[in-house]
């Protein structure tokens, strides 16, 4: 009974470790985090703006062998409830023509659009001059970017984007989630998504990704397109951002009207292609955003080891008081948690609410593959620049 009250010095110093890592862990989940849904941004501003509205829009997606994914989703898309927008659809593989299917959908959609990147480009991002090649033959002053395996949740997808075309906003960031029976990849992208929201919707915009983004035109040639990175192979999406966003000119939009399915494909090779182009082109950020998101992961880590520690020294030592105090501070983070994606799942329609019980799994998991990748790129490298 006399070890229940008593503190080692040990004890004592691992306390006040996870006491102050609780409380950041806390500042992190409650404050900041909860800002990639509760503030939107556009929601209800750019409606009544002065020259807002809805303005023409074209659409752009880069496709590479992607003609069955591009006949399931593109009618989501063509079939949008809004005034004026057209669709272009850039192949990215001039060698396998696009299909029957999408040139019959062609003469039934008139505001679909069909090109491609030249066969005889060499030592150039493909993707990136897809999406150059695309954005120049627009029409409209705003640029709307998706991809072959995304799909609107709802007809009013570019109307819910559009709310927040007012006139200092020059990027909107885009709300997707990932339908995958592999949980892991699915909370993977959901957390990296609502960090990189969280963080704009606080005035400090770092990234977005080609899933779901809006920018103007005039903005893509302001910043000479992605000529500060052409030796990459990716970064026209979180790169591009990276360079051009700022406090005052980038909203984002979290409804979920405005929410973009990443669906169908090869998604678990997407997938490590994707961590592998985040791992690489992270480097290349500007601003210390990264470190903010590099501080809440390490300070997850230290939390979760000193409950570790104080458990081990109460099987040790019989110290009850700490273990308790260990698996209460455990069990309100986890609680947490829980409440907050829950909460995001309400406010945006995503698949959040499935991940409760993983939680503990995804905390240790995530991060130590996310250092999986940062290890992997230098042997990579290679193979992602000027392909």
């Amino acid at each position: 009974m006399e070890n229940f009250w008593t503190l080692t010095p040990i004890e004592a110093g691992l306390l006040a470790v996870l006491a102050a890592t609780f409380l950041m862990q806390l500042a992190y989940y409650t404050f900041f985090y909860a800002k990639a849904w509760r503030k939107r941004c556009g929601a209800g501003q750019g409606e009544d703006a002065p020259g807002s509205g809805n303005p023409p829009v074209s659409v752009i997606i880069c496709a590479k062998d992607a003609s069955q994914e591009l006949a399931e989703n593109l009618p989501c898309i063509l079939e949008q409830d809004y005034p004026q927008f057209e669709v272009i659809v850039v192949n990215d593989n001039a060698a396998a023509p696009i299909s029957n299917e999408l040139e019959t959908m062609q003469r039934r959609y008139p505001n679909l659009y069909l090109t491609f990147t030249p066969d005889s480009a060499r030592y150039v991002s493909h993707k990136k001059l897809a999406v150059t090649i695309g954005i120049k033959a627009s029409q409209h002053g705003w640029i709307v970017l998706t991809e072959s395996n995304c799909r609107p949740k709802s007809r009013e997808w570019l109307k819910a984007m559009a709310r927040n075309f007012t006139p200092g906003t020059d990027i909107v960031l885009g709300y997707s989630f990932l339908i995958d029976k592999r949980k892991m990849h699915v909370f993977d992208h959901f957390f990296h998504t609502i960090r990189f929201l969280a963080l704009a919707a606080i005035g400090k915009p770092y990234m977005g990704t080609g899933y779901n983004l809006a920018y103007r035109k005039e903005l893509f040639f302001k910043n000479k397109g992605f000529s500060s990175h052409l030796n990459l192979q990716r970064g026209e999406d979180d790169l591009f951002v990276n360079e051009a966003a700022r406090r005052g000119n980038t909203k984002t939009e979290t409804s979920p009207e405005a929410c973009m399915e990443i669906t169908s494909g090869n998604l678990r090779q997407r997938w490590k292609e994707e961590k592998l182009n985040r791992a690489i082109t992270s480097q290349y950020y500007k601003g210390g955003q990264r470190y903010l998101l590099g501080l809440e992961t390490a300070s997850r880590f230290i939390f979760l080891a000193a409950c570790l520690l104080l458990m081990a020294d109460a099987l040790c030592r019989h110290a009850w008081l700490p273990a308790a105090a260990a698996l209460l501070a455990y069990a309100a983070r986890m609680a947490c948690q829980c409440l907050l994606w829950k909460e995001a799942a309400l406010k945006t329609g995503g698949p959040a609410t499935a991940f409760c019980h993983l939680l503990p799994l995804f905390d240790l998991a995530i991060p130590l593959n996310d250092l999986r990748y940062r290890l992997l790129r230098k042997a990579k490298m290679q193979s992602f620049t000027r392909k």
